[in-house]
């Protein structure tokens, strides 16, 4: 439909995708916009379209996608404003909601990353709960997932302005630099790319994220039990707590070993004359 309303009125759009990926059902969704839609091949379980002639009398708007939804969070209510393909569209995941009930007990403050932020309700439910002690980052490498949340943030009376949203291929946009650190990193990492699992996100994240938390700060990420990163988060952090479980799913907070946190804050006090 976007591609549509890009007024490309000569051009041709091919779409291609996996059988098992929704490619089968794309040439009817085709025709709702386009005059002339052809399957051009099929093979390997894939499929091909072409798409052309796009209708005048189906133009293209953003709001008719907007699913307009809510859950409710230490007895709050958060409103959500979502777009398809972004990650538990129209819904409160079971993960995610063991995430939100170990963080009530954790209260979050200061700085705060919610990294690959989806629809944005775990860093809403954090500001909301807040009360002005929080300074909110929703980062993602989705445009979808981005203008989600900023309408999310709009839909429960928070001030988008006041939030960094940030389009980030994992923490590549982060500098680092200490005045950039946060005090807490909360997370629901994808692990799917398409109908895959890909684990290279989870893992690329958790080797660089101690770089942005401060030397107290902590990170809490929500991941499928079978999953191996309590062994890759004790590896790149030295201290992990399980703070949640369910039948599906585990909540593990990370950080720096204590002792490590008073040698290196040690380290880096400023000389002071006997």
């Amino acid at each position: 439909a976007q591609m549509q309303a890009a007024e490309l009125s000569a051009a041709r759009l091919w779409l291609v995708g996996e059988n098992r990926a929704g490619i089968k059902s794309a040439g009817c969704y085709l025709q709702q916009y386009f005059g002339q839609v052809a399957s051009l091949d099929k093979a390997r379980h894939c499929g091909l379209f072409e798409a052309s002639a796009p209708r005048p009398d189906r133009p293209f708007r953003l709001e008719d996608y907007v699913l307009d939804w809510s859950v409710r969070h230490a007895g709050r209510a958060i409103h959500l404003r979502t777009l398809p393909g972004v990650f538990a569209h129209g819904r409160l995941d079971r993960g995610t909601q063991l995430l939100l009930e170990a963080l009530e007990r954790r209260q979050p403050r200061g700085k705060v990353l919610d990294f690959a932020c989806g629809s944005g309700v775990v860093g809403l439910a954090l500001q909301a709960a807040a009360a002005g002690e929080l300074q909110l980052t929703l980062l993602d490498a989705s445009a979808l997932a981005l203008e989600s949340s900023r309408r999310s943030l709009a839909a429960s009376g928070l001030d988008p302005a006041a939030v960094n949203l940030l389009a980030s291929d994992g923490l590549s946009e982060l500098s680092g630099a200490a005045a950039d650190r946060f005090d807490w990193i909360v997370s629901n990492p994808p692990f799917h790319r398409g109908v895959r699992n890909d684990l290279d996100v989870a893992a690329g994240f958790f080797r660089v994220a101690g770089n942005c938390l401060r030397e107290t700060g902590r990170m809490v990420v929500v991941f499928n039990r079978h999953l191996p990163y309590p062994q890759w988060l004790q590896g790149a952090f030295g201290r992990v707590e399980r703070l949640a479980e369910s039948g599906e799913y585990t909540v593990i907070e990370a950080s720096r070993p204590a002792s490590l946190v008073a040698r290196k804050m040690a380290r880096n006090a400023p000389n002071r004359a006997p």
